[in-house]
């Protein structure tokens, strides 16, 4: 999924079609303006209209803007894995 502005993509969620989100990025210019949450919404209704019973990510430990915003979505904590 990708977010456009004007002729510049300021966005993207790359997703599998397995209901797993592969990378989340917003470029800084256009961070705080709700685009991350826009393309997290659009990534679950798919997932959703496909029947898909959960959303799958990996975000790092360190990353706490991220770890916010999938709290504010409603995701919680399935597994840490070792670093």
């Amino acid at each position: 999924f990708l977010a456009i502005e004007g002729k510049d993509v300021i966005g993207m969620a790359q997703c599998w079609t397995s209901s797993f989100i592969k990378d989340l990025a917003v470029h800084p210019r256009a961070r705080r303006r709700g685009i991350g949450r826009a393309l997290m919404l659009t990534a679950f209704n798919t997932f959703a209209q496909r029947g898909a019973p959960h959303v799958d990510l990996k975000v790092r430990e360190e990353n706490a803007n991220a770890q916010r915003l999938y709290r504010d979505l409603g995701m919680t904590l399935a597994a840490r894995e070792p670093g």
